[in-house]
């Protein structure tokens, strides 16, 4: 893709003029997971069935041609996988909603699409164990569990919990379906259910769960927001708002997707991922108005029910070549993540690791920008988190208490092509500044406080040589700075 014209927009030399910043440390806002920063491996990779590929051809909602089964065992894959624990381990999607579990060595019907064998199962229980992550197990309730009266047949979800209680020793939490008010987008318009329909099975695979392991909560519906529009024709097909008063506080967990943009494999888009629309504020800001929907149904009709976001990617349908891989799509990331943490979200899920556009790794299991900047997420900003403000919405600040210590971290991000000088009303330490290699957003390399970053070992050396501070942030450039004083609400 051609971004070149674009970069005259993105970098005159003009500042603009000082923005003031302000922390509100007398009260912590949100207490997220731990586990706040996590992401997923698509069902598909793992067991060896429909995935995205480089030509972009499509069936329904999901690839064409069936992919290779993921090697769990891949060193650097496992290596960069720890590295971001704490952290939960989303194996679900599309697929996961026309898989089989062949528990009995049976055949698989014809219905279904792909197997999860015992044998799978143990290298999954395996990867998750080494890479000190939690399993996030997207179970089936799509079209290929119903019977010919289009009800969920719960068969064969009861023979795979009743192995998971003879066999499994590592804790799982479960989510039934994926994208449930979306099944007309991705098998076809006549496989829909009602919000009744539902709710009725969710409660059905709850008691499935408490009968054989009774530590397991249950998240859903996974219900899709696409850009502009939210849930898609969901006056239609339904949609969570209709679903909440049913359930009430029977949810566990709270689960949706959202991608701010669309790529060119998607067969419908409302905003396809462009270089422009990844320099518009608008892009960014859109997450706000759907997180506040689902905050606010959330506290109305299921208060006790964590919230998470358990899809997220730069762009849907495999993301955006040239746009997913590069650091406008690691501002768009760490933006998400600081918005999400203000608006009361326990865990947001990162679609997806590796083999995809919008992976956190190469193909080759090595680092893009977007896993360097997970890294530095993870060192710098802990659990607790503050309210912000700035005077300048291009200019956007987060705060949050040091995950190692008493001190409050903060991370800025400019948004705009123009350099800005600040005032914020901390005192502080040490910074960390992180930009694009030749001062262009739409590249695939970094630089932290000016040194590239080649791997994950130079990145660690760079975070142990702390800068000194200056009240000023380069165009498009995202700036880690650490306080000096001990904050009470962080003890």
């Amino acid at each position: 893709m051609k971004v070149l014209k674009f970069l005259p927009l993105l970098f005159p030399l003009t500042s603009i003029a000082t923005v003031k910043l302000n922390v509100e440390t007398s009260k912590v806002i949100n207490i997220t997971s731990d586990k706040y920063l996590s992401f997923g491996l698509d069902t598909a990779q793992v067991v060896g069935s429909y995935w995205w590929d480089k030509e972009g051809k499509m069936t329904g909602g999901r690839g064409k041609n069936k992919t290779t089964p993921l090697n769990l065992k891949d060193q650097n894959l496992l290596k960069y996988t720890k590295e971001l624990s704490p952290a939960y381990l989303r194996i679900g999607g599309s697929e996961a909603d026309a898989l089989y579990y062949q528990i009995n060595n049976d055949k698989k019907p014809k219905k279904y699409d792909s197997v999860l064998s015992k044998k799978r199962w143990k290298e999954i229980e395996g990867f998750v164990t080494e890479t000190q992550t939690q399993l996030f197990f997207t179970l089936n309730q799509g079209p290929s569990s119903w019977d010919k009266n289009k009800k969920w047949n719960s068969t064969n979800l009861k023979e795979f919990t009743t192995y998971l209680k003879s066999i499994s020793n590592i804790p799982i939490t479960f989510e039934l379906g994926n994208e449930v008010f979306a099944y007309w987008a991705i098998f076809g318009l006549s496989n829909y259910f009602t919000e009744q329909e539902y709710a009725k099975n969710y409660v059905e695979a709850k008691k499935i769960l408490n009968k054989d392991l009774p530590d397991a909560k249950l998240a859903g519906p996974a219900s899709a927001y696409w850009p502009v529009i939210g849930e898609p024709l969901g006056f239609i097909f339904n949609k969570m708002e209709d679903l909440f008063p049913i359930l009430k506080n029977e949810l566990d967990i709270i689960t949706w997707h959202y991608y701010p943009t669309q790529s060119f494999r998607c067969p419908l888009a409302i905003r396809r991922a462009t270089p422009y629309h990844f320099l518009k504020l608008s892009t960014y800001n859109e997450i706000r108005k759907w997180a506040k929907e689902v905050v606010h149904l959330r506290d109305k009709y299921s208060p006790k029910a964590k919230l998470w976001l358990g899809e997220t990617g730069s762009a849907q349908c495999g993301g955006e070549p040239e746009i997913s891989t590069t650091f406008a799509s690691s501002l768009w990331w760490i933006d998400q993540l600081g918005i999400l943490a203000q608006l009361k979200h326990d865990t947001v899920i990162r679609h997806n690791l590796i083999h995809a556009d919008y992976a956190l790794l190469n193909n080759d299991g090595t680092p893009r920008s977007d896993y360097y900047l997970s890294w530095l997420w993870k060192r710098f900003m802990g659990t607790k988190v503050f309210q912000t403000k700035s005077s300048d919405d291009k200019l956007r600040i987060y705060a949050h208490c040091s995950p190692k210590s008493q001190k409050l971290n903060i991370v800025l991000l400019n948004l705009s092509k123009h350099d800005i000088n600040y005032e914020i009303d901390q005192m502080i330490e040490s910074s960390l500044e992180v930009k694009s290699a030749k001062k262009d957003i739409f590249n695939k390399d970094i630089f932290v406080n000016n040194k590239y970053i080649s791997s994950l070992e130079i990145l660690k050396d760079s975070v142990k040589n702390k800068q000194k501070h200056d009240s000023k942030i380069n165009a498009w450039n995202i700036k880690f700075l650490q306080t000096n004083k001990m904050i009470e609400q962080c003890r």
